[in-house]
């Protein structure tokens, strides 16, 4: 983790930031704070790796009781960015999931 030697300048730049925990999440524990709560960054380390949920910062973290709610937030803002749907609050059509059954058979 080269960038816990690096510079504060570095440590607060989101590119670098990015770069560092797309290879190791646990990079995340050497960001600057505020980049620490940054959930595009964070989404990033805990896909690459779960425990640097311990390197998020308290102000995301008081907001968020698992890395289950966790996901679902940040699935939620990236939905937002992106403008999509997600579907999920949306009820199965019956007779679509009727069909499927057929099929299966």
């Amino acid at each position: 983790l080269a960038l816990q030697f690096a510079s504060r300048d570095l440590q607060n730049d989101r590119d670098i930031i990015m770069a560092a925990v797309n290879q190791n999440g646990l990079a995340l524990q050497f960001a600057d704070n505020e980049l620490r709560g940054d959930v595009e960054i964070v989404v990033a380390a805990l896909t690459q790796n779960n425990s640097a949920f311990a390197f998020v910062n308290d102000e995301l973290k008081s907001g968020i009781t698992s890395l289950t709610q966790f996901a679902a937030v940040s699935l939620n803002t990236a939905f937002k960015q992106n403008n999509l749907t997600s579907g999920w609050n949306k009820a199965p059509d019956p007779e679509h999931m009727h069909e499927r059954k057929k099929r299966r058979r």
